[in-house]
């Protein structure tokens, strides 16, 4: 009863305390190397240890009579180490070995202390059963025993089992997915897993850190729907995976995300114009994955479908496609290559730079009359068409792009003389406006006077030739009082300033020639 009592208080004891331990401290992968045998511990430790499994075999000391308290201890502390090796031997947590038959060497030499002294146990029992057999009662008691030896740690191994399919996101149609589960999460246990990787917002993440060659169990990589990943094997590329939850091979490792929404990269350049300005230009790419004509329908927008694409073939191609551009760089950095969503930017900077110089400073901001278009314009055109001929076999799709408006002269001063210019021309057309007003109103201003004297004279002499008794008189009379007026004004002195010498004596001359007449 004492024992009984003991095995009781360090049960619960220990259950309390293991606990908040376990939960307190989860397994840790420290990044050196864990030896084999120590994962194999190190697992049991953990998925198992919290349930103090050998504990509550203890409380059948004394009340099977044909057990004697060795054999209580042995079966309560092996026959559930014994289901616990097997499992671990079935997820792949043993050491592993060159060979299957060594694995399978190596896994009986694990369970043969449990197997050797289960095996002891059992023939020591058969043999107090011969000698001395029980009662139906206590042949009852000893199927219970063992009832309760062995049901708590197999339906720990069923609850693990059925429930790691809802704590491991793999797909329901993924080939041993109760294996896989099983193996990933016994792995986690060993402190020396494969390591797990998440891509969020296009960024490969390491969610539980471990070691791709020599880790226990599977990896996998979980993609978001807009995103696919390229695996490698060293310096080998594998295999194109996702959107999902994906399982790594040993040494398997991600390469490179490739976003498979729609991409825009933007930036500036410099090239000279054909009358020898170096301008600034905005230039912009908009572009994706060849979506080879599938439809991006709202799920896909919404995250719920993964994002289509045309298909792997022009995936590797633009991974391969990536460059090494050494331009001012370093001999290390160029010999990195250029990612492959700068490829179609690269490429329209590279053409702009050869277009720009068919036109001059003042061709990128007119307008083509034939056209009928932005000079800028058929600059983007022609630079897009270029873009697509030299990408789009490469498994890109252009969706657009062009030349901004903000277009600059790299050099104020050309800027500076570039706006008196335009001041120049617009004073001159104000001054030619202004020039042309004054003309025109002094064209209207004369013929008003014209007008105005015609009617004067009129109405001064039609009274008076009106009484003259013919054509030729009254002509006579008309030229008789102009000239007199002309007189009269001549002898004014601001009037005879400005006119010549012989104006005077002419008309005079001529009054008198009237007069005579």
């Amino acid at each position: 009863m004492l024992l009984r009592f003991i095995a009781l208080a360090l049960y619960v004891g220990a259950f309390f305390v293991l606990h908040p331990y376990m939960h307190d401290h989860p397994p840790r992968f420290a990044g050196a190397f864990v030896q084999p045998v120590a994962r194999l511990l190190w697992a049991l430790l953990r998925l198992w240890g919290p349930l103090v499994w050998f504990l509550p075999g203890l409380l059948w000391i004394g009340m099977v009579p044909p057990l004697t308290p060795g054999m209580v201890v042995s079966y309560s502390l092996f026959i559930p180490l014994f289901i616990f090796l097997t499992v671990l031997w079935v997820a792949g947590v043993f050491p592993p070995a060159k060979s299957p038959l060594l694995q399978i060497a190596l896994a009986w030499l694990s369970w043969g202390l449990c197997l050797f002294v289960l095996f002891i146990t059992f023939f020591m029992m058969l043999a107090t059963l011969l000698s001395a057999p029980p009662s139906s009662l206590e042949m009852l008691k000893l199927a219970l025993f063992f009832v309760f030896v062995t049901l708590p740690p197999v339906l720990a191994v069923a609850i693990m089992v059925s429930g790691a399919a809802d704590i491991i996101p793999l797909a329901s149609d993924e080939p041993q997915r109760v294996l896989k589960t099983l193996q990933l999460l016994t792995a986690f246990f060993t402190t020396f897993p494969k390591p797990t990787w998440i891509v969020e917002d296009g960024v490969i993440k390491t969610q539980i850190k471990g070691n791709p060659f020599y880790g226990v169990g599977p990896g996998w990589v979980m993609t978001e729907p807009e995103n696919i990943v390229i695996l490698k094997n060293s310096s080998t590329i594998t295999r194109i995976v996702g959107p999902g939850i994906t399982l790594t091979t040993p040494s398997e490792l991600p390469h490179e995300v490739i976003d498979l929404r729609n991409q825009i990269r933007l930036t500036r350049i410099t090239a000279v114009t054909r009358d020898g300005i170096e301008i600034s230009l905005p230039i912009s790419s908009l572009f994706r994955v060849h979506s080879g004509n599938k439809r991006i329908g709202l799920k896909s927008l919404a995250g719920q479908e993964p994002w289509p694409y045309h298909n792997q073939r022009d995936v590797w191609r633009i991974a391969f496609a990536e460059e090494v551009d050494p331009t001012g760089k370093t001999p290390l950095e160029a010999h990195r290559a250029r990612p492959w969503d700068d490829i179609p930017l690269k490429v329209a900077q590279n053409e702009l730079k050869m277009v720009v110089p068919q036109y001059s400073l003042e061709d990128m901001y007119s307008v083509d009359t034939n056209a009928n278009k932005l000079r800028r314009s058929l600059v983007t055109e022609a630079v897009r068409e270029t873009v697509k001929k030299e990408v789009e076999p490469l498994g890109f799709e252009i969706l657009g792009g062009g030349v901004g408006n903000k277009v600059n002269p790299v050099s104020a001063e050309v800027l500076k003389q570039r706006v008196e210019a335009w001041k120049a021309r617009w004073i001159n057309k104000v001054l030619e406006w202004q020039t042309q007003v004054e003309v025109d109103r002094l064209e209207r201003l004369t013929k008003i006077r014209s007008n105005a004297r015609a009617d004067v004279l009129y109405n001064m002499l039609h009274p008076a030739t009106g009484t003259l008794p013919d054509d030729d008189t009254a002509a006579d009379y008309v030229a008789y009082h102009l000239l007199e007026n002309l007189i009269h004004m001549a002898r004014n002195e601001q009037v005879q300033a400005r006119l010549p010498e012989s104006a005077m004596p002419t008309l005079l001359q001529l009054s008198q020639m009237t007069k005579g007449g």
